[in-house]
């Protein structure tokens, strides 16, 4: 969890932030078993349409005119 946490804060620290509050949700409040795999199920839902949508995901797609 530290690696993920690490390596999403060097490239997105509201993502990390994100990240760090789910599982603060996850661990302290009564309802986290329910509200892990609600986040969950809403990650796995997310994930199939990013491939048919990659601007979703803005840091992983090159913009078109873009080279390297």
């Amino acid at each position: 969890l530290m690696l993920v946490l690490i390596t999403v804060g060097v490239m997105n620290l509201a993502w990390m932030a994100a990240i760090a509050a789910a599982v603060l949700l996850e661990k302290t409040w009564r309802h986290g078993v329910a509200f892990s795999r609600a986040a969950g199920a809403a990650l796995l839902v997310f994930a199939c349409f990013v491939p048919a949508h990659p601007a979703l995901l803005p840091g992983l797609h090159m913009p078109p005119g873009m080279t390297m």
